[in-house]
């Protein structure tokens, strides 16, 4: 029997095995042998051959799509045991009941209308989704999921992170081309979420400021916000941080020296800009300086 490459995308989940239109057959006869139950589609498919997920077994843990395929991807409904499903940018020619999956565990798509129940994930450890538009305009149609650790989401149809509050395991949210944000929350409430990571990018019309205190931020990321007046009032609302990135941005006051007085902060990856006190290779060396003092 010919043999191909098994890969493992996340320690966790099921072995993959990358699936071409030549090798078919060959590839699931192998995939049977080997109890592998993850599938990758990777290359262009001829709508002639395959036009539809029909030729994958009933039984698979795993599907990652990793380009726009021409394919109609509604056959996986079937597909009862998955853990993971990364579609990519494909969308479904009709509809796709996501509580046809009580055990996924990573979920990546491209929001679709035809996607339903998507508050009955509530095994999901990781979620990406593209053009999430809710009617909310929030994100408490996320409420359920209480087991996600990480978060990512793009171009999403929201106005504040409302929700998200509840999410007592969430560690890591990343945020980009989000556009309509303007606060964190819509009022003074806080966040039970233990955030360790926190990304903005290209979010330009945020108020920093509203971001609300973590005790837990360790690694805080802003790319390509626009024009912000200081990081000055909002750094102290995270007393744990360790990284600071502020990248293809500005700070329109200049005076940088209070990234010195951080009491945890170690790294910051920052853009040079003439009016800006400090360079960034220089508040690395005082942040080593000072934090090895500390240490000693």
């Amino acid at each position: 029997m010919q043999s191909f490459p098994i890969q493992k995308i996340f320690v966790q989940g099921p072995d993959f095995i990358e699936l071409t239109p030549e090798h078919l057959k060959e590839q699931i006869d192998f995939a049977n042998a080997n109890n592998v139950d993850g599938f990758i589609i990777g290359h262009p498919w001829s709508k002639k051959r395959y036009n539809d997920l029909s030729f994958l077994p009933r039984n698979i843990r795993g599907l990652t799509i990793s380009f726009e395929a021409a394919l109609d991807i509604s056959a996986i409904n079937s597909f009862h045991q998955l853990e993971v499903l990364h579609a990519g940018m494909s969308t479904p020619q009709s509809a796709i009941d996501l509580a046809n999956f009580p055990t996924i565990r990573v979920l990546n798509i491209k929001w679709d209308k035809k996607y339903k129940s998507l508050t009955k994930l509530t095994n999901t450890i990781r979620l990406v989704l593209w053009g999430f538009k809710p009617k909310s305009r929030d994100l408490s149609e996320l409420n359920t999921f209480n087991k996600l650790v990480y978060a990512r989401l793009t171009q999403p149809g929201i106005d504040c992170l409302d929700g998200i509050e509840n999410l007592s395991k969430l560690k890591e949210l990343e945020l980009a081309n989000v556009r309509s944000l303007k606060h964190f929350f819509s009022d003074d409430r806080l966040t039970k979420a233990p955030l360790e990571e926190l990304a903005f990018d290209l979010c330009k019309n945020i108020d920093i400021n509203s971001i609300p205190k973590i005790e837990t931020l360790k690694v805080l990321r802003f790319i390509q916000i626009g024009k912000q007046k200081t990081l000055q009032e909002i750094l102290p609302k995270f007393p744990s941080l360790e990284t600071l990135i502020f990248t293809q941005s500005e700070l329109e006051d200049g005076n940088l020296s209070y990234l010195l007085e951080h009491p945890t902060l170690k790294k910051v990856i920052i853009d040079h800009k003439r009016h800006y006190s400090l360079k960034e290779k220089e508040i690395q060396k005082l942040l080593d300086e000072k934090n090895k003092k500390v240490a000693d």
